[in-house]
C-alpha cells in the first residue's frame, strides 16, 4: 500500500531486541520488553516508514500507550 504521498517506497523494519528496549514518552519512561501495542511486541520493534517524505505508516492518531497512562488510569483499566 502507498504512503500518502504517493510513493511506494516504504521501508519495512522489524529488530529482535530481547528485553534491551528503552522507549521514552514526555516524561515517562519504559526499560524492557518492547511495549505491546505501540510499535511492536515481546522482542520485537516494528514500523514503516516512507523513505521518500518520511511520513511514519498506520493509523493515526495512535491511542494512548499503557507508558503515557498515569498510576490512577492504570488502577482503572
Amino acid at each position: 500500500m502507498p504512503c500518502k504521498c504517493g510513493s511506494d517506497r516504504i521501508a519495512d523494519v522489524s529488530g529482535k531486541c530481547s528485553d534491551m528496549c528503552f522507549v521514552r514518552i514526555g516524561d515517562k519512561e519504559h526499560d524492557g520488553y518492547v511495549p505491546s501495542g505501540s510499535f511492536g511486541k515481546s522482542d520485537y520493534i516494528e514500523f514503516k516508514v516512507c523513505l521518500d517524505c518520511g511520513q511514519m505508516q498506520g493509523e493515526w492518531p495512535h491511542p494512548p500507550l499503557e507508558l503515557e497512562l498515569d498510576d490512577s488510569e492504570e488502577d482503572a483499566a
